[in-house]
């Protein structure tokens, strides 16, 4: 019999930019996988959730939010954002980037 391991996980965050009213907006990812992701796949879906509702005028005020988040990994990508709708954004992430490791990820914009 197998024993299962717990592993701390972080979620993957980023920064919403509104472009109409130029706030940012921090946010974290949940693991969102799609039904064709298996367990052994190294990239696996993830969705946005949590966006900061007030947002942030200064940039750096949104970057050290997401610091300041003990379960949150910043990605460092930035999306922009017309401030229409609700945005809920997937994007794929390297699911072992973001298991219990000191480091910071490496993300686009």
């Amino acid at each position: 019999m197998s024993q299962l391991q717990t592993v701390q996980m972080y979620f993957p965050a980023g920064l919403l930019h509104n472009t109409t009213t130029n706030r940012w907006y921090p946010f974290y990812f949940r693991l969102s996988p799609r039904p064709s992701d298996g367990e052994n796949d190294i990239a696996m879906r993830f969705r946005s959730a949590a966006h900061h509702t007030e947002g942030f005028v200064c940039l750096d005020d949104a970057k050290r939010y997401i610091q300041e988040q003990t379960k949150w990994k910043d990605t460092g990508a930035v999306w922009d954002w017309d401030g229409t709708g609700i945005p809920t954004i997937t994007n794929d992430f390297v699911v072992n980037a973001f298991l219990s490791t000191a480091r910071q990820i490496k993300g686009g914009q």
